[in-house]
C-alpha cells in the first residue's frame, strides 16, 4: 500500500510539472524580504524551460512591475525592481504571497495579510501613478491636473491625436460608447487640442514589418505647408482604401484566424477594424471588461508592439462612462501597418517597457497583397480647432 501511494504521488508530480500550463508557489516574507525574494528551488528545477532574466509581476490591481532575476550559487531571486514592488504594495514581514506563473515571463501575485491571513484589500487599488501614500499605508487619489502644453507637445511627437484627454473624470471626453464600435459617432465640437508652438515639430517613428517606411511627422498649424483652408474650417488627413473588392469568405477567414489566435490566451482580445479606426478620426475603444481586469483605470501611456517595432500611444479613460480607448498615436500605428476595414487585430499584454503598459499585436489581414490607402485632406466643421498631422516624405 505504501509503495502504491508513493507511485501515485510520483505520477501526480510528473503530470503536474509536465502538463499543467500554469503553476503556483507561495512565499512568506521573512528577514530582508524588501531587498530580494527567493524563488523556490523545486519550482526552478522543474520548469520546462529556464526562467528569463526579466519577468513581469502582475499585482491584484492589474498593473505590472518589471523585475530582474539574479542567481546566487544555485538559488534564484527576484531582485532589480523588487524593492519598488514591495514599496508600492506596502508589504510587511510575514505577509504571504502566492505566485501564479503563466509559463513564459509573467507571475500573477496574490497577497495575504500576516495578521489575519485574509487578502490585503488595498492591493487591488494600488496605482503606480497618480496616487500618494499616507503613513498608514492607505492610498489617496491626487487631484486631477490639466495636461500642460509641454506634455501635449511631447504627446503629439509620439503619435497622431484624434482625441486629447482633459481629466479622467471629465464626461466631455469624446470617447465612443461600446455600441459605437460598429458605427462610432462622436461630437466633433467636444474635440479640443492644445499646442505649445505653431512651429513644425519632427519626431522619428519605427515602422512595423510590411508597414509604411519609418519617417518623421510634421505638425502643421495654418502654415504655408498646410493644405488650403476653406470656409468650412481647417483640414486634416483621412485615408481612402485602394484595396480590391473583398468577399464575405475572406472577411470570415481573417476573423476565424484571429479568434483562434486569441483563444490561446485568457488575457488577449480581438478587434475587427472599422472605418473610424483605420481611415478617419482614428481612435480604438477597448473592451470595458478587459480594461477593468487588466489595466489601471486612468489615463496612461500604452506601447503597441509588433516584433521589435513599437508605437507609443495614449490610453484615455472616462470614469463617468467607464469606457476607455487608445487615441493619440493610434493613427500612426494604423497607417504604418496599412490597416484596412475588416482586418482583425489580436492584442495581448506584454512585458512592460520602462514601466509603460505594453500590448503585443498580431494582425490578420483580409487581403495579404494590397496597395496602401491614400491620404486625403478633409475639412473639420466650422469652429472646430484641430491640430493638423500629415506624414512627411522621407
Amino acid at each position: 500500500m505504501g509503495e502504491s501511494c508513493k507511485d501515485c504521488s510520483k505520477w501526480a508530480e510528473d503530470i503536474y510539472w509536465a502538463h499543467f500550463q500554469t503553476i503556483r508557489f507561495s512565499q512568506t516574507l521573512l528577514d530582508d524580504f524588501d531587498q530580494e525574494l527567493a524563488v523556490p528551488k523545486k519550482f526552478c528545477n522543474n520548469l520546462k524551460k529556464k526562467l528569463p532574466d526579466v519577468v513581469a509581476l502582475k499585482g491584484p490591481s492589474g498593473l505590472l512591475w518589471t523585475v530582474g532575476l539574479t542567481t546566487k550559487d544555485t538559488a534564484v531571486f527576484f531582485k532589480h525592481g523588487w524593492q519598488e514592488f514591495v514599496k508600492d504594495h506596502s508589504l510587511k514581514p510575514n505577509d504571504l504571497l502566492v505566485f501564479r506563473y503563466n509559463g513564459e515571463s509573467q507571475f500573477d501575485v496574490l497577497m495575504f495579510d500576516s495578521e489575519n491571513m485574509c487578502e490585503k484589500e488595498a492591493s487591488y487599488f494600488v496605482r503606480k501613478y497618480g496616487h500618494s501614500k499616507h503613513e498608514n499605508g492607505c492610498l489617496t487619489k491626487r487631484k486631477s491636473r490639466e495636461i500642460s502644453s509641454e506634455e501635449m507637445h511631447a504627446s503629439s511627437k509620439n503619435g497622431g491625436c484624434s482625441v486629447l484627454e482633459k481629466s479622467e473624470d471629465d464626461p466631455s471626453i469624446a470617447l465612443p460608447s461600446e455600441e459605437q464600435v460598429i458605427t462610432p459617432v462622436t461630437d466633433e465640437k467636444k474635440v479640443q487640442s492644445k499646442t505649445k508652438s505653431a512651429q513644425p515639430t519632427r519626431s522619428r517613428r519605427i515602422a512595423a514589418k510590411r508597414g509604411r517606411p519609418a519617417g518623421s511627422v510634421r505638425l502643421l498649424n495654418n502654415t504655408k505647408d498646410a493644405p488650403n483652408k476653406g470656409s468650412s474650417g481647417a483640414y486634416f488627413m483621412e485615408y481612402v482604401s485602394n484595396r480590391r473588392p473583398i468577399t464575405e469568405e475572406e472577411k470570415m477567414k481573417a476573423q476565424q484566424l484571429a479568434q483562434e489566435a486569441s483563444s490561446t490566451s485568457l488575457e488577449s482580445f480581438m478587434i475587427i477594424m472599422r472605418p473610424n479606426q483605420v481611415y478617419k478620426r482614428f481612435y480604438m475603444l477597448l473592451p470595458s471588461g478587459w480594461v477593468s481586469n487588466h489595466m489601471a483605470l486612468q489615463n496612461q501611456d500604452v506601447i503597441l508592439r509588433i516584433g521589435k517595432s513599437c508605437w507609443r500611444t495614449k490610453f484615455t479613460y472616462n470614469r463617468t462612462r467607464r469606457v476607455g480607448g487608445i487615441t493619440c498615436g493610434w493613427k500612426f500605428f494604423a497607417v504604418d501597418n496599412n490597416l484596412e476595414e475588416f482586418d482583425a487585430c489580436v492584442f495581448e499584454p506584454g512585458i512592460p517597457l520602462s514601466n509603460t503598459f505594453v500590448l503585443d499585436v498580431k494582425i490578420f489581414r483580409v487581403v495579404e497583397d494590397f496597395t496602401p490607402p491614400t491620404g486625403t485632406s478633409s475639412a473639420t466643421p466650422k469652429g472646430t480647432k484641430r491640430k493638423l498631422i500629415v506624414p512627411m516624405d522621407t
